[in-house]
């Protein structure tokens, strides 16, 4: 079941009207969770409309399945979806590679709770370690660090990187490709299309099993990363 779930979901996609950020806003504030969870998000949550960090019709959606869901459910997804906002971490591009969109996906589907409880804070753990390790070892600049600020090549960068070793730590399926093969190959697609050149090429000189190992293996880690 659990392996079904994880492939199935590739390549899933249905588009989404138009949605006003102050529908998303109400709709929130309207949800019945606890009065402290909405006080912290919802300023995060319409910073992050107004930059592009999330769109209005994901993130409409997506409230209205939490809310179908029992309330200390949805405030987990929730409370993760801030900690990534607050970081400057972008949650939804409108399409399947990202946080809210997926957990969206997962819930259309009738996943297990548990499932995409794990899933996400895999999703987010990668998310964090990727920028680690790329600032640690020079390859991006300090982002906004925050919901507000504008959002740079560099944070679709980290998103894109994170996503594919999270796919690849969560396939259940063994890969006969190696890690940096399959990274390799996103960023060389990316390449002048959603990514300058310049972003992508000092990445792949960079590149190295290695680097990728150590995001690679704070992904399942049981604490999510702050």
């Amino acid at each position: 079941m659990v392996a079904a779930l994880f492939v199935g979901a590739v390549g899933q996609f249905v588009p989404f009207p138009s949605t006003p950020p102050e529908e998303v806003l109400g709709f929130l504030q309207a949800m019945e969770i606890a009065p402290a969870i909405k006080a912290a998000f919802s300023p995060v949550l319409g910073a992050a409309l107004a930059t592009g960090r999330a769109t209005p019709p994901v993130s409409l959606e997506l409230l209205r399945r939490l809310a179908e869901l029992p309330a200390p459910q949805a405030e987990e997804a929730l409370d993760v979806f801030r900690k990534a906002l607050e970081r400057g971490f972008i949650v939804d591009t409108g399409a399947g590679s990202s946080l809210m969109n997926r957990v969206l996906m997962r819930l259309r589907m009738g996943a297990p709770w548990e499932l995409v409880k794990y899933e996400l804070a895999a999703r987010y753990n990668a998310l964090v370690a990727t920028e680690e390790v790329l600032l640690w070892h020079g390859l991006i600049g300090q982002g906004a660090q925050a919901p507000g600020g504008q959002v740079l090549p560099r944070d679709r960068l980290v998103l894109e990187i994170a996503w594919v070793v999270a796919d690849y730590q969560l396939d259940p399926q063994p890969r006969t490709v190696p890690l940096e093969a399959v990274v390799r190959d996103r960023l060389v697609n990316l390449s002048g299309s959603v990514l300058a050149p310049s972003i992508i090429e000092p990445v792949l000189v960079a590149l190295t099993p290695e680097l990728l190992q150590e995001i690679a293996g704070r992904v399942f880690q049981v604490e999510q990363r702050r």
